[in-house]
């Protein structure tokens, strides 16, 4: 991401920001010369005046505490107030220290002190003094997190000077760099070594601070690469350099003054003392502005960054600078806190400032290792990852190698510790755990280092894998399975064994139909939309046909031209490879495996799509059996358990397109449409009891299916329902068909479909012959928008409720209400709607003796979701039962969803009692709506 800089801009073929890059490379390796020189030369060398001093309140220095056997601890005591230096009494603003750091080592000097009211005045002198202890842990860690910063800015310069991300995250690194180094001189200055240039070059590398501090921010404005900038998010960037520079200026003036020398540096600090102490606060003040500013201009980015790499590349930026602000926040909180009760902070409390600032160091270590991280690798891992998984692992994996250094670290600290004693003194005194150490290390390494990596491997998902052995194993097993489900299973485990996808689901052709089906899926969440098939005209089968039957990367097929909605869908699903299973006759693939990423969120490498293609070749021949094995059973089984009842009589036997769905007589083998062959569905001619010619097939349900007719008496177009051939010669579905039409003729309201006829099928089934209504059923219109208006509601819901209120005054209850059984017509702007299936309606006129045989007490009857808790506990049904239904569909129509979630019976029952269905914030106002 991110915008070249021009062509103009370009010397010798490489973007200016290289060569500023190596012209600052230059100057920092210079200053890190004169800084190391500058330590090794004055380390563990001061001026020792005897006493040490502290700001006691305002306007007023004392001594602090007196080195022993000094001359100071004869003449001075704890607490005297310094009243004058050699006479100057303005070192009450000053302090001691710019008097101490001009002075000459050795040379003595008059301190004038107050005790009891009495001013009293001693000759002391700073002689120089030494100590011979190694440099501090926290000298080296500064110096080697700043060659790390150092190391960052070089490796963002040279590798993306093209990136304004990098360009800025580059220079920042390198004033941190030169910030962190720069305060290891102070001991050097603060007691004068530093003279003329030196002092010069020590005082001129903090210019470029507080500007690192608006740096940081524009870098968090401009990242992750490519984010898109605003007009107020600049402006915002303009006013923060502005003020960081002109502060920048007012705090150097300070530095310059003591360059100049002692008495114009006392004299500025006398005169402007309140000054200079206005700008430390207003410095306080821009870094908590900037603060701000860099979590404002965050959640602005979180907001306008779609890609997920991008977003994965903020978020970890985001947490490394949260970890590595929040220690100094709090150490700075916590002194502010003491500061305004008064009195030393408690132990804990010193523990905890202790802690704090470790974790800091921490942390600033982290930060610039975090940044590079995000912005030179093409593909980052998601900070949860990195936690958990990646740096366990890293950490994990490279254990034996850091336990077997720890002997040679410990031997180089011993060193350094021990610089008077003899190699054979280290070696041969002392050093019992030393080389049991060494033992223990080179002991685990070569018995169980094969073994702690296998171990390593299977605890982070990153296992090898032996592609030739699952294949084998897959072609082996895939003979065995009886159904489509069963196979997917199968596979589906192989592959999260091989692989550990995040989410994996598979989609086949299911019967004759060449749109994919939903057959196996890792997720559990209803919202996440995998439910829904994938039709044969979707553009990602037609994409995938023309890119042929090799897997694919979801960035890959979106710049091939996949289209949003399809995008949003396969987004939705968390995909990230695609694998076609090829069809033995068509170019279309007859499945998929949509795998998102792996649980290591490592990219899937050439060997796991040759593993994953390999599945999908012997997938792909195994459903291809499996498909035509079931034609045969069910053409077999038709001609066995049904066309038996017909007697051997020759009859026109109706065929069905499986692709269109158009009905044809007997000698039609193939549909002129679709070019498919037909195939017999159902035991019945296609003229049904010599009155209405089959001509479309509508729907299919659990106990019919539904086809668009010719009443050949009347010429008219009529929708008939045939009892599907599995229940013919079942007594009580022909009960149940029968009572579906005497329900229904004694129904005549415009929302309720009309009921002309009724009658008996030669081979044990039954009909009835309907109104043919067009139009969609709402549970189509909700799966293609998801939710309606709720003026569409209105309309839809007020002509349900007037259908359902004429069969309650009929005395019939309809007991299976669904958006299935609701059918919405629309004509312009005039809607529609009838009520469909009364096959399990309840009349209270009917006579006892016949309802009896209907329905068995405690039996539950209707659709899970749409069944009130009485109903679903096997009581019986009424017309409250249908309100309840009606009121289930309004609210999945109003937010989208149902308002009682649950696979099962017990889950929804649990819902109905604990969960507090609720509308979608726009439709809060409704409170009269919502309860």
């Amino acid at each position: 991401g991110g915008r070249p800089t021009r062509r103009a801009g370009r010397l010798r073929g490489r973007p200016a920001y290289f060569w500023v890059t190596i012209t600052f490379g230059v100057v920092l390796v210079g200053y890190y010369a004169f800084a190391f020189t500058t330590l090794y030369r004055f380390h563990g060398v001061t001026k020792d005046p005897g006493f040490g001093y502290g700001y006691w309140s305002e306007d007023e220095w004392r001594v602090a505490g007196l080195r022993p056997g000094s001359e100071a601890e004869r003449v001075l005591r704890v607490g005297d107030r310094i009243v004058a230096f050699d006479g100057d009494r303005r070192i009450k603003v000053t302090g001691p220290w710019l008097r101490l750091r001009a002075l000459e080592p050795g040379r003595p000097f008059r301190l004038t002190v107050e005790r009891d009211g009495r001013e009293l005045e001693f000759t002391l002198s700073a002689p120089l003094a030494h100590w011979s202890s190694p440099p501090t842990g926290v000298n080296l860690l500064a110096c080697f997190v700043s060659l790390v910063y150092f190391a960052l800015a070089l490796t963002l310069g040279l590798l993306k000077p093209d990136l304004p991300a990098a360009r800025l995250a580059s220079l920042a690194a390198f004033f941190q760099a030169l910030y962190i180094v720069n305060p290891l001189l102070q001991y050097a200055d603060g007691d004068g070594f530093l003279r003329g240039w030196q002092e010069l070059v020590y005082f001129g590398a903090y210019f470029f601070h507080p500007l690192d501090v608006a740096l940081a921010y524009h870098f968090f404005y401009r990242f992750p690469p490519g984010v898109r900038g605003g007009r107020f998010w600049s402006a915002l960037a303009v006013v923060l350099y502005a003020l960081a520079a002109a502060l920048a200026v007012c705090l150097r003036w300070r530095e310059f003054a003591t360059v100049q020398g002692v008495d114009t540096a006392v004299r500025m600090f006398y005169e402007h003392g309140p000054l200079f102490t206005q700008l430390f606060r207003i410095e306080d003040q821009l870094l908590a502005l900037v603060f701000v500013s860099i979590f404002a201009v965050v959640v602005r980015n979180y907001r306008v960054v779609r890609d997920s790499d991008q977003l994965r590349r903020l978020r970890i930026v985001t947490y490394a600078a949260i970890a590595y602000a929040l220690p100094p926040a709090f150490a700075l909180t916590a002194g502010q806190y003491y500061g305004s009760i008064g009195g030393p902070p408690s132990p804990a409390a010193q523990i905890a400032f202790s802690v704090a600032i470790g974790l800091h160091r921490l942390t600033h270590l982290l930060m610039p290792l975090v940044i590079g991280y995000a912005i030179v690798r093409h593909r980052v891992f998601d900070i949860n990852v990195v936690v958990r998984r990646g740096l366990g692992y890293l950490l994990a994996r490279n254990a034996l190698r850091v336990v077997f250094a720890l002997p040679v670290v410990a031997l180089a600290l011993t060193i350094l510790s021990n610089p008077h004693r003899t190699l054979a003194e280290i070696l041969f005194r002392n050093s019992v755990f030393f080389y049991l150490l060494v033992a223990a290390t080179a002991a685990t390494t070569l018995k169980y280092r094969h073994r702690l990596t296998a171990w390593l491997d299977r605890k982070f998902f990153r296992e090898s894998y032996d592609r030739e052995q699952i294949l084998l194993s897959l072609a082996a097993r895939v003979q065995t399975c009886d159904s489509l489900e069963e196979l997917s299973h199968l596979v589906s485990r192989q592959v999260e064994a091989a692989l550990h996808p995040k989410a994996l689901r598979i989609f086949y052709q299911s019967g004759e139909d060449r749109g994919l089906t939903l057959g196996y899926t890792s997720s559990v969440r209803e919202e996440d939309g995998a439910a829904r098939g994938i039709p044969e005209d979707s553009p990602l089968l037609g994409l995938l046909a023309r890119e042929g039957n090799s897997a694919h990367d979801y960035t890959t097929l979106r710049r091939r031209g996949l289209p949003r909605n399809e995008r949003a869908w396969l987004d939705a699903l968390g995909v990230d490879l695609v694998v076609p299973i090829a069809a033995a006759e068509a170019r279309t693939p007859a499945g998929l495996f949509l795998l998102g990423e792996r649980l290591s969120e490592e990219p899937y490498s050439p060997s796991d799509r040759r593993l994953l293609e390999g599945i999908a070749a012997q997938l792909s021949v195994a459903c291809e059996n499996l498909r035509l094995r079931e034609r045969m059973d069910r053409e077999q089984k038709l001609r066995r358990d049904v066309l038996a009842r017909l007697d051997g009589r020759r009859v026109n036997l109706m065929r069905e397109c499986p692709a269109c769905g158009d009905c044809f007589d007997a000698h039609v083998e193939t549909c002129p449409r679709d070019r498919r062959e037909t195939e017999p569905t159902l035991p019945v001619e296609r003229t049904v009891d010599g009155k209405y010619r089959l001509e479309k097939l509508l729907g299919r349900g659990g106990m019919g299916a539904v086809y668009e007719a010719t009443d050949l008496r009347l010429s008219r177009r009529v929708a008939v329902k045939i009892m599907i051939g599995s229940l013919f010669g079942d007594a009580r579905a022909l009960r149940r068909f029968q009572r579906e039409a005497r329900t229904s003729a004694n129904l005549s309201h415009p929302n309720v479909v009309s009921v002309f006829d009724y009658g008996a099928l030669p081979a044990g089934g039954a009909y009835l012959v309907m109104e043919l209504a067009r139009g969609t059923t709402l549970r189509e219109e909700l799966d293609r928008a998801a939710r309606l208006s709720p003026a569409d509601c209105a309309e839809v819901f007020g002509q349900m409720l007037d259908g359902i209120g004429a069969a309650h005054r009929a005395g019939i209850v309809h007991r299976d209400l669904k958006p299935d059984n609701v059918l919405v017509a629309r004509a312009g702007d005039s809607v529609s709607v009838r009520l469909l299936d009364f096959g399990i309606a309840k009349s209270r006129v009917a006579d006892l003796a016949d309802s009896a045989t209907h329905t068995l007490p405690g039996t539950v009857l209707g659709t899970l979701g749409y069944m009130p808790p009485e109903q679903l506990a096997g009581a019986g049904a009424d017309e409250r039962s249908d309100l309840f239904a009606v009121g289930v569909m309004l609210h999945e129509s109003l937010a989208g969803e149902r308002p009682f979630k649950g696979r099962t019976l017990l889950e929804l029952l649990h819902a109905m009692h604990q969960t507090r269905p609720a509308l979608p914030p726009e439709l809060a106002a409704c409170d009269a709506l919502a309860r």
